[in-house]
This record gives C-alpha cells, structure tokens and sequence, in this order.
C-alpha cells in the first residue's frame, strides 16, 4: 500500500501515527494518502472529536477518626488523577465540618491537601467533606464524604503532688496551714 500521512487541527498534534491531546475543546485528525504514478490520490479522510477535561474524584479521611476534646486532628484529600497527559492538576480542596467550611488547601504535586484542626469540638458525632475546585480547566472539580469524626469527652486526669503529712503546733491543735498541689494532664 502506499504511505499514508496524518495532520491534525485544533487542540491536538500528530506525530508520525501518534496523537498528543493538548487542552479541552476538539481535535480533527485528517488522513491524507498522495497516490503515485499507478494511482490517484485518494480521498482525505477526517475524523473529528471532542476533548473533555480528566473527571476527578477526590478521597477523603479523618485521622484519627474518633479523638477527645481537645485532641488534634487531620483532614487529608486526594485528588485522583494528579496528571494527564503530562499536565498536573492544580487547584485547591476546602474542607468542611456539619457543613461549616474550617479551611482551604492547596493540592501538592501528588494531588494531596492536608488541614490540621485544633481539637476544639464539643463531644459528638460531625460530618467532614471536602471540595476540590481545579484550577486547570483540563481537570474537574470533584467533592468527598461525608466521613464520621467522633469526638469524645476528656479523659483529663488529676494528680496530687504536694504533701502527704501534715502537723500541727500543737496536739490540740485543730487548724493546720497546708499547701496542696495538683497537676491536671490529658
């Protein structure tokens, strides 16, 4: 058979027979065949189609998932993909609590934003989700959870660290001047 070329037009290269994707919108790839002394040319044949951004999804999780009340914690998003076609995502992820928005990260090269929270909730069961907004119009917005963050009352323990004997002046004595001392520890 004879050699057949390709050319391509719009968000898109061709090299050789390989197809490079550069950006959303359409790609026309046209397929040329010249002929030769035996042989007409022949026809061009075209094939158009239409380039969407990479559908993210977004992973989310609570660590730890169950903490006390003045506990840290650690809100953690992955966007997946990262990249595509040797573009990375970029963009943002807003974290929420029972719908209150807490926060906003970056996403890192891998696609990960991470959100350290003061463990400041009052005992209960919450909601966290989370939101990622793409910055690159090659890749979606995508969102997650909700997940289950359980936060318990304090376990704070007190310890007696001052003196254990006491005296007075006197056997008769019924009052006593004494320094107490405590620690209290979570």
């Amino acid at each position: 058979g004879l050699p057949v070329s390709y050319s391509a037009s719009g968000n898109c290269t061709v090299s050789g027979n390989t197809v490079t994707l550069t950006g959303i919108g359409s790609c026309t790839i046209t397929a040329s065949q010249p002929g030769d002394d035996n042989y007409n040319p022949a026809a061009d044949a075209a094939q158009s189609f239409s380039i969407t951004p990479a559908q993210t999804s977004l992973s989310l999780s609570v660590n730890p998932a169950s903490v006390q009340y003045s506990d840290p914690i650690t809100l953690q998003a992955v966007v997946s993909p990262a990249s595509a076609n040797g573009d990375s995502a970029t963009g943002s992820v807003e974290f929420f609590v029972n719908a209150a928005s807490v926060g906003s990260k970056a996403i890192d090269s891998s696609g990960t934003a991470t959100l350290s929270l003061a463990g400041t909730y009052a005992p209960g069961s919450y909601n966290v989700t989370a939101s990622f907004t793409s910055a690159d119009a090659n890749f979606t917005s995508s969102s997650a959870g909700p997940v289950a963050l359980t936060v318990t009352k304090e376990d704070a323990r007190s310890y007696y660290n001052g003196n254990n004997l006491f005296w007075t002046s006197s056997v008769n004595s019924t009052n006593v001047n004494a320094s107490l001392s405590a620690t209290i520890r979570d």
